[in-house]
């Protein structure tokens, strides 16, 4: 009984460590910006700019690095569509690098602000990009490594 009465605090406590509000916001945007879809052909290019401003104290891995050993990257999957294709892959922009101390190797991460990209072709002016951003999130400070799912989708409205 009373392991049980020391576990509850302890459970509390870690779950209000996670439960604060969301330790990033993400944002959505395409370069150029300025593109009307009447300006859209088959054949452009424009680049999607996936960007994370985080809290203090907080981290989310690039998507640049193996993952051997040590944390995971960041992960970006796009769902197919006959709306555009991809060119070339996920493009992390000014990570940082620190060897990782449970791994032993060398990681690269973002703090305050992450900022991925990827370029596509358009197919058709009326795209569709829909997907998924999967990473975690790390507090040093915290002692805490949270996985995040983040849903996205891009358009031209």
């Amino acid at each position: 009984m009373k392991r049980f009465l020391v576990l509850i605090p302890l459970v509390l406590l870690l779950a209000g460590a996670v439960a604060d509000k969301p330790v990033a916001y993400w944002t959505f945007k395409t370069t150029p910006s300025t593109l009307a879809p009447a300006e859209l052909e088959p054949g452009d290019e424009i680049d999607l700019i996936f960007t994370a401003t985080l809290d203090p104290e907080w981290l989310v891995y690039s998507s640049d690095f193996s993952a051997d050993a040590g944390p995971p990257p960041t992960t970006f999957e796009i769902i197919p569509d006959d709306s555009f294709e991809t060119v070339g892959g996920i493009r992390s922009v000014d990570p940082r690098r620190k060897k990782d101390r449970t791994g032993g190797v060398e990681v690269s991460y973002f703090e305050s602000k992450a900022e991925f990209r990827q370029r596509i072709r358009v197919l058709s002016p009326d795209y569709i990009v829909k997907g998924v951003i999967r990473g975690r999130y790390c507090s040093e400070k915290k002692g805490l490594s949270l996985p995040f799912e983040q849903l996205f989708v891009f358009s031209i409205q």
